[in-house]
């Protein structure tokens, strides 16, 4: 038997959150967050949240869509649904503020994170 191979390779933790990891909720974010994601490879930061939806905690991976519902990205948070409605919209240095300075600045780091979309 062959397999030919995928044009797009995913390594190790990528490959889990996109394949294997059951989300646990979903984190809607604005325009800007989206083409950051999507083009730039960026991070999730707290300003380019605009609602959560289900319960999850720290470590879980989530759903990442924009305000249409349509599925961007999955990743792993850094945060529970309940601290991300708490900073949603707000700079992140407000997190840093609210959580600590040794709280995380991105709600879904960039290396914990993979699109789906497209």
């Amino acid at each position: 038997t062959v397999f030919a191979s995928s044009e797009k390779n995913i390594a190790g933790k990528r490959r889990w959150i996109a394949l294997a990891a059951r989300a646990k909720g979903k984190i809607i974010i604005d325009a800007g967050a989206a083409r950051a994601i999507i083009s730039g490879g960026k991070s999730l930061l707290s300003g380019g949240v605009i609602g959560v939806k289900g319960n999850f905690e720290k470590g879980d991976v989530v759903v990442i869509a924009n305000a249409e519902g349509e599925e961007l990205a999955k990743g792993v948070s850094n945060f529970s649904s309940e601290q991300i409605k708490a900073v949603q919209g707000k700079r992140s240095d407000f997190i840093r503020r609210k959580f600590g300075s040794s709280a995380p600045e991105e709600i879904i780091h960039r290396d914990n994170l993979i699109t789906t979309a497209g």
